[in-house]
């Protein structure tokens, strides 16, 4: 059954060029600068579509169904296409990057929803200036608490309970 609902989910592929890819990159300012700091990240599934251009497909699984705008403004893509990018899998610096969330609704009855969004070279600028600016934070010891599903797990959840 499983292997039905993958052949057909990526059907109009013509490739997987590689699943579960490690992949890094120097992180680099907005202006160019080298950090002297390496991203690294795992990206869950890289395809190759009818027009040869790469899709990053990110798995996840909700509770409630995303919104476009939640997918469109997802920094994992634009740290996805940062590492794309800086690796020369895009045909040049400037090339957009195609990518696809499917998400496993954690309903009664299963359900798959895919949302497909893009990345430009001005996402992928974007994303460096914020992973800089959150490195100067962290420099100067800025601390500024941000609940999330994390907490449960987090070493430091009373600490930013009481924050």
């Amino acid at each position: 059954m499983l292997k039905k609902q993958l052949t057909h989910l990526y059907r109009s592929f013509t490739k997987i060029v590689d699943i579960e890819l490690p992949i890094s990159a120097s992180l680099y300012t907005a202006v160019g600068e080298n950090t002297d700091l390496k991203l690294i990240g795992i990206i869950d599934l890289l395809l190759m579509d009818e027009n040869n251009d790469l899709v990053v497909v990110d798995h996840k699984t909700a509770i409630r169904s995303k919104s476009q705008k939640n997918v469109d403004d997802d920094l994992q893509f634009s740290a996805y296409s940062y590492l794309l990018a800086s690796n020369r899998f895009t045909s040049d610096a400037t090339a957009p990057v195609k990518c696809r969330m499917d998400v496993i609704r954690k309903l009664k009855k299963p359900k798959l929803e895919i949302y497909n969004t893009v990345r430009t070279a001005a996402d992928r600028k974007r994303f460096a200036k914020i992973a800089n600016g959150i490195l100067l934070g962290i420099e100067h010891k800025v601390y500024i608490p941000n609940k999330s599903w994390l907490c449960s797990d987090c070493q430091f959840a009373r600490a930013c309970a009481s924050w």
